[in-house]
């Protein structure tokens, strides 16, 4: 539309930069506001030092969890499937594992993922950039495992003992949440408490793991692009004739 179109585009423009301004103010605000929810939570907690030690073991075992699963679930699903050597894709995706421990983003460290994949595992692209952002988008086990940890953790903290019924409702939720989870820092948490809500333990006392989160989810991360790594390998092997292969 030439001239005549310039006033919706930059009308469009000016609104964007807007949005972009409000999401800075809710981006600096946000540790000063994480950090008071926090300091509330631990001031509330009646013995520290316990609620320390308890801290200590929910990342020990979520840590547990998710050790097991990468380094010995996972390589053997890859190995039974495709009878290769699961920890050369380990090594080919080092910089995207490390690009995730950093962002403790998928979607952040995709174009990475995407390159370690096609430029030093010469598997095939087609696979690979269809599977990986799906992946990248609703393939969260890492994520899933410690959403599981976290309302046991809570229940114990509270002296409540959890029923069966509820072990299977963790789970459930746990999984559901995890897939409708974005590949996006901070977004692990907020489908943790809808995990948490889901056996009725206090959404309130979710907070206090928000003082490891951070690290959790980093760890949670690299499993997470670890994971779909292999998962597009599996792919690659049985979808191509070779692994060097451009089409499917």
């Amino acid at each position: 539309m030439g001239e005549s179109g310039r006033a919706m585009l930059d009308f469009f423009n000016i609104l964007n930069e807007i949005t972009m301004n409000m999401t800075k103010l809710v981006i600096w605000y946000n540790p000063i506001g994480i950090f008071f929810i926090i300091m509330n939570k631990i001031l509330e907690v009646p013995d520290l030092e316990a609620a320390a030690r308890s801290l200590t073991m929910y990342m020990v075992t979520g840590l547990l969890g998710l050790a097991i699963h990468a380094l010995i679930v996972l390589p053997t699903i890859y190995f039974t499937l495709t009878r290769r050597n699961p920890f050369r894709v380990s090594l080919g995706m080092m910089e995207s594992l490390l690009t995730g421990l950093g962002t403790s983003s998928s979607a952040a460290a995709l174009p990475v993922t995407l390159r370690c994949y096609e430029e030093k595992l010469k598997f095939n692209k087609t696979i690979c950039r269809f599977v990986l952002p799906i992946g990248a988008t609703i393939n969260m086990d890492g994520l899933a495992i410690i959403q599981a940890v976290t309302p046991i953790f809570l229940a114990q903290m509270n002296q409540r003992m959890l029923a069966f019924a509820d072990l299977v409702a963790i789970s459930l939720s746990a999984t559901l949440a995890s897939i409708g989870a974005a590949g996006v820092p901070g977004t692990g948490f907020i489908t943790m408490l809808v995990v948490v809500a889901a056996v009725g333990l206090p959404v309130e006392d979710a907070y206090l793991v928000l003082t490891v989160d951070w690290f959790m989810m980093r760890m949670v991360t690299m499993v997470n692009i670890y994971n779909d790594s292999l998962a597009a390998g599996i792919l690659t092997r049985y979808f191509t004739l070779t692994p060097n292969s451009e089409e499917p």
